[in-house]
């Protein structure tokens, strides 16, 4: 079964639009350590760039960490904060993520 980039979900009378991350497109919530022991590498391979994104739509999210950090293999430590205290005049959030982009060191 093929999967559109969108996928609805109905609740009641909501639907929400939910948008699956490429599995190449990798944003973790786990710390770069665990990261890296779970397929057997270390740390030391890795050079560590923090990104963060400040905006109002959490769909852009993968692709403008992996737009603005274009080697990377994963973001780790990825977290995610929605501003309810000060909604613009359309009534939307600031949405701050953040993470650890994990960049393959190069083998000389």
């Amino acid at each position: 079964m093929k999967l559109s980039l969108f996928q609805k979900f109905r609740q009641g009378d909501i639907i929400i639009k939910m948008k699956f991350i490429p599995l190449e497109r990798k944003v973790l919530t786990i710390s770069a350590e665990d990261y890296c022991k779970s397929i057997g590498k270390t740390l030391g391979g890795y050079k560590m760039v923090g990104v963060h994104y400040v905006g109002r739509n959490v769909r852009e999210i993968p692709d403008y960490f992996f737009n603005t950090i274009h080697d990377a293999e994963v973001v780790v430590g990825y977290k995610l904060e929605v501003d309810g205290a000060s909604p613009d005049r359309w009534g939307e959030r600031i949405i701050i993520a953040a993470g650890t982009a994990l960049i393959p060191k190069k083998k000389k």
